[in-house]
């Protein structure tokens, strides 16, 4: 390649991806897997830099085989799908036959869980040529892949939901030989002409209106303390009570556990019922108190009655018994488990199980430490 002109390419591509590094940071709003995307990125940068030093020894294939339109098609994915909770996820996948187990990585999970989507950037003929065993020896085509993910998806419902898969083509329309070729994985076709340009509103609250909710500690906690019932307005002499105040003056949390009452059956466990009694009778005031024993009139105590796979993990630092015992027990009745216990969840994830769950914000108990605290107006401190 002329070296002049290979400079402009890697200067093409460079700024492509800085403005894609930009485009990542500031609009993508996800935590989860972004980090990963954001590393995946600056390694293009860096890969150019190193390009850039060289021109002369620079080839075709170099900018060609660049990872970066792979990662702007998914860039533009995340943004253009509803509700996206992660990209890059990557999930366990138990293989059929008893042939051990395996990781997926998913591109995009959206709809809160309920979509997860596989961006291809490749040519369609490329796609064709690969299905048609004229790849690499041993690379797998995509309709493989596919199938996969399918596979993998049954094992990983969202509250007890099909998770349904999607794959998504940036580089021109599916053909008639690609479309059948994929038209047995069991997985749904996007096309440009069938993509989003923006993201249509949320639908509300994600868990299902039939779903019974299974209520942990954090949650009973969370429901009838004094913070979340219109006592935040308050500096206590400990600092994380004092955070817990502000936060909830800018985010009730009330409301939202109100509005996901509404309706719906309740439960807990016998260990968790335990649990929030022993903590209420220890540190819980009078009104505190009193709005427990109308939450426990409201609630359905079952046994504890953890699932296989929840008495499965390993007890860790953040995998305790009885939260393995509550979340194990809503995973046998099929209930969603309302927590903020986000860190047995992703414990748990690490492992490889992913429980049903709401997650929401803590609070503690703090009525009977108010006599100690002193009037704040959070509003006006932002």
């Amino acid at each position: 390649m002329d070296e002049v002109k290979c400079l402009k390419a890697i200067h093409e591509k460079l700024d492509e991806a800085n403005n894609l590094m930009q485009k990542c940071i500031i609009e993508l709003d996800v935590e989860n897997g972004k980090a990963k995307l954001i590393r995946r990125i600056d390694a293009e940068i860096k890969f150019l830099n190193r390009l850039r030093e060289c021109p002369a020894k620079v080839r075709d294939e170099n900018l060609v085989c660049s990872n970066l339109t792979h990662l702007s098609t998914l860039v533009s994915c995340a943004l253009g799908q509803p509700n996206v909770v992660s990209v890059l996820q990557p999930f366990h996948y138990t293989l059929p036959d008893g042939g051990g187990s395996s990781r997926i990585v998913v591109d995009v999970v959206a709809d809160h869980g309920l979509t997860w989507l596989k961006v291809v950037a490749r040519n369609p003929q490329s796609v064709i040529q690969l299905s048609l065993g004229e790849g690499e020896f041993g690379r797998r085509s995509l309709p493989e892949q596919l199938k996969d993910l399918v596979a993998c998806s049954q094992q990983h419902t969202y509250l007890y939901q099909a998770v349904q898969v999607k794959v998504f083509f940036s580089a021109g329309s599916l053909v008639g030989p690609l479309r059948e070729l994929l038209a047995g994985t069991g997985t749904q076709l996007l096309e440009d002409s069938e993509f989003p340009v923006s993201p249509p509103p949320s639908a509300g609250l994600p868990v299902p209106p039939d779903s019974p909710l299974n209520l942990d500690v954090s949650c009973m906690l969370t429901f009838v303390s004094s913070l979340s019932n219109g006592r935040c307005h308050l500096r206590f002499t400990d600092d994380l009570l004092t955070d817990q105040a502000h936060r909830e003056v800018m985010n009730p949390v009330k409301p939202v556990l109100d509005a996901l009452f509404q309706g719906r059956s309740l439960m807990c466990t016998q260990c968790a019922l335990q649990d929030f009694l022993a903590i209420l009778d220890t540190v819980g005031g009078f009104h505190e108190k009193e709005r427990a024993s109308q939450l426990i009139a409201r609630l359905r105590v079952v046994p504890d009655q953890p699932s296989e796979r929840a008495l499965a993990l390993n007890t860790k630092a953040k995998v305790k018994l009885r939260p393995k015992i509550i979340f194990g027990t809503g995973d046998t009745y099929k209930a969603v488990t309302v927590t903020s216990n986000g860190g047995f969840l992703r414990a748990a994830l690490a492992q490889g199980v992913k429980f049903a769950a709401f997650v929401h914000e803590s609070r503690a108990l703090t009525e009977s430490k108010e006599h100690l605290a002193v009037p704040c107006d959070y509003t006006q401190e932002g």
